[in-house]
């Protein structure tokens, strides 16, 4: 809810001047480059934030085109700004080996072992996710009332 409000306020703030039927795509655009444009204090919105953005008022306008308030969806024909692609790097076997020999007096070396061989994300694994205390859930409704004790 608050990505959403936060969405509103720009589209508010850049387009609330501009009335509905006369919103035109090349004006979108314009939204889009600007919010893209670093302003006085060098910041510029992400591309992630500005394609939030876009979703927030092409649906604004679907649903006013659905109500009749508008003839056509100015967004919808817009072209959306491209979200960043990242690019990941992974070690090869050879490289996983050899961590892992230099790491095998490391006390955290079974966490290590768990995160390369099964693509467990770091934050479940320390347990700065809830899967574990999901997990313990589970198994203690499996569990005789004894032995829930010692999870």
């Amino acid at each position: 809810m608050r990505s959403y409000e936060i969405a509103a306020r720009w589209i508010v703030r850049k387009l609330g001047h501009v009335g509905l039927q006369a919103l035109t795509p090349l004006q979108v655009e314009g939204f889009y480059a600007d919010l893209a444009r670093p302003d006085n204090a060098g910041r510029a919105l992400a591309p992630k934030s500005i394609r939030n953005i876009h979703i927030v008022l092409r649906k604004a306008l679907a649903d006013a085109e659905r109500l009749g308030q508008v003839s056509r969806n100015a967004a919808a024909i817009a072209k959306a700004p491209a979200p960043r692609r990242h690019e990941y790097s992974t070690w090869s076997s050879e490289d996983v080996q050899d961590f892992f020999s230099a790491a095998s007096d490391h006390r955290l070396l079974a966490a290590f072992v768990l995160l390369a061989t099964t693509g467990m994300r770091s934050s479940a694994c320390d347990g700065r996710t809830s899967i574990w205390t999901a997990a313990s859930w589970r198994w203690s409704r499996r569990l005789p009332p004894s032995a829930t004790t010692s999870l």
